[in-house]
């Protein structure tokens, strides 16, 4: 958004490397430890989102027929957000 990358650097806690090597003592995170991480995020999104009207019924109108529905809404988040994440891995 027009701000230098050493700017962006400093506030985010990044440092800027050449050669694609960061230095043995920084921290950093490692992409296959964050997975479950993001796997939750998108679930909590996609849940939100998408199954929110269903989830609104639910709560004024207690029924099989919506129970099931927001249970089948909810795990096809899990399954798009479990398959989409590991997809990112593979290609990181």
């Amino acid at each position: 958004f027009g701000t230098s990358e050493e700017t962006c650097a400093r506030y985010s806690g990044c440092i800027i490397v050449n050669g694609g090597n960061c230095p043995p003592d920084y921290p950093k995170d490692n992409l296959e430890n964050s997975g479950d991480l993001v796997n939750e995020y998108c679930k909590l999104g996609c849940a939100s989102s998408v199954c929110g009207a269903i989830t609104s019924v639910q709560n004024f109108e207690k029924s099989e027929i919506v129970d099931g529905a927001v249970a089948q809404c909810t795990k096809a988040c899990s399954t798009l957000c479990t398959k989409g994440s590991t997809n990112a891995l593979k290609t990181a």
